[in-house]
């Protein structure tokens, strides 16, 4: 794969988790000054009636709990009355992905089994539910930012990886979904796509049979979250090529391994399998229809350059950290060539829908999946700026990370940007560039309207309800306990694999598969 992992010191450690715990302080900064989770509308309210489904009704009918769901989601959200579109066995239409239900559902476990025991009546809509949902999106994405920098210091220094993630915290859609929206997928989408990255790298290009089942069985779990993650496969598909090009693998051993990643694959993407076929009649779709992918990147101006959401208007950090890609590329081209045509098959697929701005939400977000993607690409961006001048990295920084937090504050009331980019069939590659002065302007202008900077804390979060509210004391407590938790698990889990690598890559690959097959037996039983 191209360079030996160094064995950490103890120093070593000490100075990764003295960056680490400063990460999780602004993250909790963040937290106690933007968190939200009353609202619950759009995406966030299917996810949240699927868990409720799966809990409650074990059928993922979906017409009741949907129903339910518009006490906590918006009117415009209710006003198309999604609970009387049936599509198949009076089953309600969904177009989302089960896998951020799934990552919920334990917690609803708990929540309802507390509420009987009590004997108080729940409906799965109450403050609990929703908080837990919120906080355990929130923690996983959090733990997505530990990923992204603990990779980064393999090639990059320890500081330059520190002021990387730093920067990525505010840089990307993901400030707005891990704190405004925690109920979308994206923090959850993040995470399972940046264990993907950590573990294809730990592989170190290795073509082994359980290395690629248990590479494969990821990257669907990883497609249970978004299905566009399927592109990962590029990273198995590169480290069986080339170890067939350099006749380090004969063709069977190649066939072999290629089979068991196409297996561990479909293994893990099977619940949604089971699920479409159960809702639609079809074991695979495209859920939002076919007319919403047209598998050319005839929007790849719009989406990289519109003021309207585009790339370089709300994201501008994909740039630098795609130069940074190259530059480590030229060094390691096996650790990070793969990773580029991952990116570069994300944003074709981004590129390949007339809903490449992602409906309502906010910037480029589903971009933001590749978040471990980016901050090593930034990481080693920074080294390189660093070594012609040790000002301008932290002038682009601080430059990233105004232009962003002015968007978060203002950007979705569209007083930034120009029209929305036209998308009929005749001005499809037109990109307004007349736009471009308005929107550099007006980003110019809203600047100062950030100090001072409590007037970027949310009316729902720690800070501002801390004094009237017991539920911000309670939410406190339970991100401390999640977080508790996480670490734990993480410290279990790498001392396992440090001790018994390739025993505890047969064990968990056989349990997971076995859990998934039970799984689907269960949903084809009782939904």
């Amino acid at each position: 794969m191209g360079g030996a992992i160094i064995r950490e010191t103890s120093d070593m450690r000490r100075k990764k988790v003295i960056y680490l715990s400063a990460l999780l302080c602004v993250g909790v900064l963040q937290w106690a000054s933007f968190f939200q989770s009353e609202v619950f509308t759009w995406d966030a309210a299917f996810y949240l009636a699927a868990a409720r489904s799966l809990v409650f009704d074990h059928d993922l009918r979906l017409s009741n709990d949907l129903a339910l769901s518009y006490r906590t989601a918006s009117p415009d959200f209710e006003a198309k009355e999604y609970h009387n579109q049936f599509i198949h066995q009076d089953r309600v239409y969904n177009p989302f992905a089960i896998g951020t239900s799934f990552a919920w559902v334990p917690w609803f476990r708990m929540v309802k089994l507390g509420y009987d025991i009590v004997g108080l009546q729940t409906d799965g809509f109450e403050w609990p539910y929703r908080i837990g949902a919120a906080t355990i999106s929130l923690v996983l994405g959090w733990a997505t930012f530990a990923i992204g920098f603990s990779i980064a210091t393999r090639d990059t220094a320890k500081s330059w990886s520190f002021w990387a993630t730093l920067t990525a915290l505010f840089a990307t859609p993901l400030l707005y979904y891990l704190y405004h929206e925690p109920g979308y997928s994206h923090a959850i989408s993040a995470l399972v796509a940046g264990v993907v990255v950590l573990v294809w790298l730990l592989s170190k290009g290795s073509v082994s049979l359980i290395s690629g089942f248990a590479l494969g069985l990821l990257i669907g779990i990883a497609a249970l979250v978004r299905w566009q993650h399927a592109v990962y496969l590029l990273l198995p598909a590169y480290s069986g090529f080339r170890a067939l090009s350099k006749t380090e693998v004969d063709l069977q051993t190649f066939g072999g391994y290629g089979l068991l990643v196409a297996l561990g694959f479909f293994v893990g993407l099977s619940p949604q399998l089971v699920i479409w076929q159960l809702s639609t009649g079809s074991w695979f779709t495209v859920p939002q229809g076919d007319s919403f992918m047209v598998w050319l990147p005839l929007y790849l101006p719009q989406f990289l350059f519109s003021t309207y959401r585009g790339v370089l208007a709300w994201m501008p950090l994909l740039f630098p950290a795609l130069f940074g890609l190259i530059i480590s590329a030229r060094r390691h081209p096996n650790r990070y060539l793969p990773l580029i045509l991952v990116l570069a098959a994300q944003i074709y697929v981004n590129a390949s829908t007339p809903d490449w701005m992602g409906c309502g939400g906010y910037g480029p977000r589903r971009l933001s999946s590749e978040l471990v993607i980016l901050i090593l690409g930034y990481s080693a961006f920074l080294g390189w700026l660093s070594k012609h001048s040790s000002l301008l990295p932290h002038v682009l920084n601080s430059t990233i990370v105004a232009h962003q937090l002015v968007l978060f504050r203002f950007g979705l009331a569209e007083a930034l940007g120009g029209r929305a980019i036209a998308k009929i069939a005749d001005t499809y590659l037109v990109v307004e560039a007349t736009a471009w002065p308005e929107f550099v302007r007006t980003l110019l202008n809203h600047l100062p309207r950030l100090f001072p900077p409590t007037t970027l804390i949310s009316p729902d979060a720690f800070i501002a309800t801390a004094t009237h509210d017991l539920r911000a004391w309670a939410s406190l407590a339970l991100l401390a306990v999640f977080i508790g938790l996480g670490v734990l698990l993480v410290q279990l889990v790498r001392r396992l694999f440090q001790q018994h690598s390739r025993r505890f890559l047969v064990v968990m690959a056989s349990g997971v598969s076995v859990f998934i097959l039970i799984l689907n037996i269960w949903l084809i039983t009782y939904a």
